[in-house]
This record gives C-alpha cells, structure tokens and sequence, in this order.
C-alpha cells in the first residue's frame, strides 16, 4: 500500500462549505492540512464568516470565497471564470438539501429540487471543473453521497434518489477516467447538520440528538483523498445496513421498516 499522499498547499474545492460537513472540512483542510481553498456555497453571509474565520482580510492568500448555487448552470459558469487559471487538485462534492415525509405527500416540486441540487448539482459542478482536474496528475473528486445512496431508506424518497444518483455516477465516473483522475464516494449516515431545517415534523432535533460530530465524515473525506479510496462508509451504523442489505436483505428491510414506524411514531418524519 502506498503513502498518503500530502494535501500541503495543494487546492481543493469545497461545494456547500458554509455549515455542517463542509465548514468542519473546511476548517481541517486549512489549519490541519495547509491546503489551498476554494469554499463554495449559496449562502454569502455564511460563508463570509467562515472565509474571515480562516483567513482575515489581508491575512493570506490561501482561500478564495466564491458564491454558487449549484443548481444553477449560470451560476455554476460564472464560477468557472471566477476561479480561472487556478489548478484544482481536489474537488470535493458536498452540498446538498433533503426533503422528508412520504413520496405520497411529498410536493413533486420539492422532490425535483432535491435531485436538482444533490445529483444534477454534484454533476454539473463536476463536468464544469473536469477539464481542470484533467491538466494535471493525481486529482482526485469526493462525491458526499450518504447510506441512503447504498440502502433504500421509506420517507426519505427524494433524497434516496438522489443519493443513489451520486453513488452510480461515482462508480461510472470512477470506471470512465481510470487513473487519469480518481473518483471517490463517502457514506455516511445520521450526522449534525442543519441538512433538516426547516423540514416537517422533528427532522433538525433527530440529527442534533443522534447523528455523528461533522469532524467524523471531514476526517473520512480527506482520507478518501489522501488514501485514493473508492468507497467509504462512515459510522457503525454504516457498515451494519450496509453488510445486512447485501447479505441478508429480507432482515435489513425489516429493520428499516421497524426504525420506519419508530421516526414516524415519535414526529421526526411526518406524512
């Protein structure tokens, strides 16, 4: 096995860089790494606290701040153009929304913005820094994908859908560019992020008492880079679901049906 490799003063792109996962990657990126940055996100406000964080006015030169809506194929170009003749050596896949409750009561519009920003968004995003990555050697793109890209999870159909998108056009993008650039994909399961605000039912407080440190799944997407890794899964419960739906699927449906009645039961997903 070979060494990890350094992420000094190396540039990575961090899509959806002003809270939860991206901000605490962020963070690890710059203070432990000694990366170069570009912290992407929708919100400006947000992340213009988090660029002053990092770096002050005038105190560096190692992070550039750049509003996206990834969703946006303009917004995306404009972007482009802002980062310019900057290597890339890593882009990192992050941002996304969620939408909960049945796929019944589900509004069709809400479903199609989650498949808009998590999948066409990851795509977009990637196909417009492609050619960047391609100039050089040994980039590497991370796809943020989650279990719910690996097992079918009810009340949660948006975002499953979405998940798993990311998780097949990881593996075809991983199998298309060979060793030209690699192409990796992290897991995880429940984490603190307000990926659930605003949602029906008890969505931000289920996270905020059972989902995993935001650190979790930082430390497991810059070792996906370091590392050259295909797959990831992040937490216990990750690798549990994702054994019991290969090998034994009849009881990981079950098991899913069961915490299913349980999440609808106790408000967190609401119908």
């Amino acid at each position: 096995m070979s060494a990890p490799e350094s992420l000094k003063d190396k540039t990575v792109l961090v899509s959806g860089a002003a809270s939860g996962i991206g901000r605490r990657l962020a963070q690890d990126l710059y203070w432990n790494e000694k990366s170069r940055l570009i912290l992407v996100d929708v919100d400006e406000k947000e992340l213009r606290i988090l660029k002053d964080e990092l770096e002050p006015e005038d105190g560096g030169d190692r992070v550039l701040a750049l509003v996206c809506d990834i969703s946006s194929e303009d917004s995306v170009a404009r972007l482009v153009r802002a980062v310019g003749r900057r290597r890339v050596d890593a882009l990192v896949n992050n941002a996304g929304v969620a939408v909960l409750g049945s796929f019944e009561h589900t509004d069709f519009a809400d479903f199609e913005r989650v498949v808009r920003v998590n999948l066409l968004g990851t795509a977009r995003l990637t196909k417009a820094f492609l050619p960047n990555l391609l100039e050089g050697g040994k980039s590497f793109i991370v796809n943020v994908a989650s279990m719910a890209g690996l097992v079918g999870a009810p009340g949660m159909s948006a975002y499953v859908a979405s998940k798993f998108g990311i998780v097949g056009f990881s593996d075809a993008l991983h199998a298309e560019l060979g060793k030209r650039v690699g192409v990796g994909v992290v897991c995880p399961t429940f984490v603190r992020t307000n990926i659930a605000k605003g949602a029906r039912g008890k969505a931000d407080w289920f996270l905020g008492a059972v989902g995993s440190k935001p650190e979790k799944v930082s430390a497991a997407i810059i070792r996906t880079i370091k590392e050259r890794k295909k797959l990831v899964l992040v937490n216990a419960d990750a690798y549990l679901f994702y054994y019991l739906n290969r090998f034994f699927p009849g009881l990981s449906e079950t098991m899913i049906w069961a915490a299913y009645k349980v999440l609808k039961a106790t408000g967190v997903i609401e119908e």
